[in-house]
């Protein structure tokens, strides 16, 4: 997520609602499941969250999002 973030020079990330990533504070940041994450806030901010086959959430995000 670091090296994202400073190659594009943004902060916003993407990750899936119920997806588990790790236990450090910057996978949990992007774990979907708020009981786990409530022990360990602040955690990093601007991550945004999809629905796995859920191409509406997808199409209305990419909309969103600039070109590189």
């Amino acid at each position: 997520m670091k090296l994202a973030k400073r190659y594009t020079g943004r902060t916003e990330v993407v990750a899936f609602h119920n997806a588990y990533h790790g236990s450090t504070q910057g996978a949990l940041s992007v774990v979907g499941n708020e009981i786990l994450k409530n022990a360990f806030r602040p955690l990093i901010p601007d991550i945004r969250f999809l629905e796995f086959n859920n191409s509406g959430t997808w199409k209305k995000f990419l909309k969103k999002l600039p070109v590189l």
